[in-house]
């Protein structure tokens, strides 16, 4: 299985008041996350530096994820995507400035391999023998009436 550092996919910090850069950023990982700091030496831009002025949100996620949207993804997809990525953060504080930091590393998540070959194949055709349409109510016979019927009819009176 691949080494973390082999599947890391983006680096994001967020940085209280003046804004990080790149020397700054690899400092604060190779505290936070020293095997994640390894990958920042590579030409890709794994990267992604961000400010924030005023009071420090409640909670770093809402603002984090916000951000990353923003950011699209080699493939496409959201970072946020659990399917291709997984996401820890780490929050603190800048000893010396009393700055708040917040990061999240992207990893890529590692496709099992599959067990099972094989192809798709259609379902055959099945002919359904036909249905006899029986009627919801009972049927009666249909015509003229007539009133009342003959086996009920009185005979004559006086006759």
């Amino acid at each position: 299985m691949a080494s973390d550092a082999d599947r890391v996919a983006q680096v994001f910090i967020w940085k209280q008041g003046a804004a990080p850069d790149f020397d700054y950023a690899r400092h604060v990982l190779s505290v936070v996350n020293p095997e994640t700091a390894l990958t920042l030496d590579s030409d890709e831009p794994l990267l992604q530096l961000y400010t924030i002025t005023g009071p420090w949100p409640d909670e770093p996620w809402e603002r984090a994820i916000a951000d990353m949207r923003t950011v699209p993804s080699p493939d496409g997809s959201q970072w946020t995507d659990t399917s291709r990525y997984d996401l820890t953060g780490w929050q603190g504080t800048d000893s010396v400035t009393g700055e708040r930091l917040f990061t999240v590393t992207a990893y890529r998540r590692a496709t099992p391999a599959s067990a099972f070959t094989g192809s798709s194949i259609s379902a055959p055709h099945v002919k359904h023998p036909s249905v006899a349409q029986v009627p919801y109510y009972p049927q009666f016979p249909t015509g003229p009436l007539t009133w009342p019927p003959a086996s009920q009819v009185d005979p004559p009176i006086g006759g």
